[in-house]
């Protein structure tokens, strides 16, 4: 029998013995006995996750890595791979980055996605480290980080250029989801966005508040002027939407994408935006306005602006979105919030994700489906309906602010 259809790795949830907790372990099956029994290597999983306060679920996915890992070299040695043979006598002591290397390329040439493959490269960096700090293995790593913030983190070990790692190529899919919202964790993601927005580009980070907490869209951002925001520092803050192109963008020839939306099907008694009463909020409105303090604008009245002066234009604001995007995508990672990050990195999404998680927190405020809409400024109603229902919606906001308002605060303050 081949050692592959003898043994393999699996993981399994465990219920301690004296509480109602769970432990992450990795095992080693063996098919024909069906005894199961625990692996030493579950020390990686206890030490690098666990032990630094990582959720069941953040420890099951890199010990799943490690699993399809061990049971890749299993599969090799059985095929007689001339790389792997030597570990059939030794064992993991003589595991190197090679080993690493050749999974990495042999994930790529079965078609997995980029995002997926560095999600493993990153489990892989971390577990050959980990072997190597505790003298498992022979091999001397050199170990150099990436630094963000108050975070350090491994740079991949598996990008140097002897290795001759395969990945795949960073085109996007056609076929790739479009996401409409950040799924389940919202609230805390939310935050963290907004975090990394005011680390990376503080020059968007109002315009993404005024996104997720108000459903703007990218167009009707770049538009506000400093008449259109009416605030009650602490207390309120309401946008009036209008198609201020003429003033702010007479440098563009093209303003397409400039254009706020709303402006083409409302009329400007109901083209005005509540921005969510949010800390957090109000946090970042006082920034930006010390911001724009120091700046010396060539458009007096624009609230974005570009490094020139100018208004900020769409194409602009989107460029600094991605930005944050990309900065966002790496510290979920980092985190080894892997389930967020394998969401967030597989799926097409842009700054229009603001008015779906807006979207998601009124039906959490539970609106009506015309609440709702009103509160995204969709669609025009006749006069009466419309007083009532603007007047309901402003109040079932109100009224619900304050859960929200927990929830938010509750990832604004960890």
């Amino acid at each position: 029998m081949e050692l592959n259809e003898s043994y393999r790795f699996i993981v399994k949830e465990i219920k301690e013995v004296d509480g109602n907790n769970k432990v992450v372990s990795i095992m080693i099956h063996d098919l024909r006995t069906n005894i199961q029994v625990p692996h030493p290597i579950t020390e990686f999983i206890t030490v690098k996750y666990a032990y630094h306060g990582k959720s069941l679920n953040s420890q099951l996915l890199p010990a799943r890595v490690v699993c399809r890992f061990l049971n890749h070299i299993l599969k090799s040695i059985d095929k007689k791979d001339k790389l792997f043979m030597q570990l059939s006598i030794t064992g993991l002591q003589k595991l190197n980055l090679y080993h690493g290397s050749n999974y990495i390329s042999y994930l790529t040439r079965n078609g997995l996605s980029r995002n997926t493959i560095k999600l493993y490269e990153g489990v892989l960096t971390n577990f050959f480290v980990f072997l190597s700090e505790n003298n498992y293995i022979n091999e001397k790593i050199e170990v150099e980080f990436n630094f963000y913030k108050d975070r350090r983190t491994v740079k991949s070990l598996f990008e140097k250029s002897h290795l001759q790692t395969k990945y795949p190529s960073s085109r996007k899919s056609n076929t790739i989801l479009k996401l409409k919202d950040f799924g389940k964790n919202r609230y805390e993601l939310m935050i963290l966005f907004i975090q990394v927005a005011r680390a990376v580009s503080p020059d968007i980070a109002l315009g993404i508040c005024f996104q997720f907490y108000g459903g703007l869209r990218r167009g009707e951002v770049v538009n506000v002027t400093k008449l259109d925001l009416k605030v009650i520092p602490n207390e309120s803050m309401i946008v009036d939407i209008k198609d201020n192109r003429h003033i702010l963008f007479p440098h563009l020839e093209d303003t397409s994408n400039e254009f706020p939306k709303r402006t083409n099907y409302l009329s400007p008694r109901l083209c005005k935006q509540i921005i969510m009463d949010i800390p957090l909020v109000w946090e970042v409105y006082f920034e930006h306005i010390k911001y724009l303090q120091t700046m010396k604008p060539k458009n007096k009245q624009a609230i974005f602006l570009n490094k020139d002066g100018n208004a900020m234009s769409g194409k602009v604001y989107d460029r600094r979105f991605n930005k944050v995007k990309k900065r966002f995508l790496e510290e979920l990672l980092k985190q080894g919030r892997y389930e967020d990050y394998t969401l967030l990195s597989e799926s097409y999404w842009s700054t229009h994700i603001g008015r779906g998680i807006y979207s998601n927190i009124l039906f959490d405020m539970k609106l009506t489906p015309t609440q709702i809409a009103i509160a995204r400024g969709d669609t025009n109603i006749n006069s009466s309906m419309e007083y009532v229902d603007e007047k309901t919606t402003i109040n079932a906001i109100k009224d619900n602010l304050p859960r929200i308002t927990k929830l938010s605060e509750k990832y604004f303050q960890n």
